[in-house]
């Protein structure tokens, strides 16, 4: 009977196999770690935006539109100024900037000197606001409790 010899019953081919297998795996994980670099939240990536206000931040569809507003000028940079819809491309982007003024109207603005517009904030973007805050609340108040046991009061 022949016994076959197999790959990794030899000391330097099991070596061999294992190195390779560890340099694929660090060349994934440095892959995959540019990747993640290039992919930053949308709220840090548009802080830097002066078209983007803060306060559009704070929603969904205000990091959606800021999102957006980034893939527009990416896409406007690849454009050549005789592309078909570039027109299209800038319309967009002009409604796009419009409804970010929306929040930083809205921000620059004292309570009660310019009612909120249904532009500004829907159902949706209210109830995440009010979500927001009614958890910031439940934190301070536990902050309080704490505090007012620790010092007896």
């Amino acid at each position: 009977m022949i016994r076959r010899k197999r790959i990794f019953d030899s000391l330097p081919a099991a070596l061999l196999v294992g190195i390779l297998c560890s340099g694929l795996l660090l060349q994934t994980q440095w892959v995959h770690s540019q990747d993640q670099a290039e992919k930053v939240p949308p709220g840090v990536a548009s802080r830097a935006d002066p078209d983007v206000p803060p306060s559009a931040l704070l929603t969904d569809r205000g990091q959606a539109l800021a999102q957006r507003l980034k893939q527009l000028r990416r896409s406007m940079e690849t454009m050549g100024p005789r592309h078909p819809t570039l027109q299209d491309v800038k319309q967009e982007l002009a409604d796009v900037k419009e409804q970010l003024q929306a929040w930083a109207s809205g921000a620059d603005s004292s309570i009660g000197d310019a009612p909120i517009t249904k532009a500004e904030l829907n159902d949706q973007d209210v109830r995440q606001l009010l979500l927001r805050i009614v958890g910031k609340l439940n934190q301070l108040d536990r902050r309080v409790t704490r505090l007012e046991a620790a010092s007896g009061s």
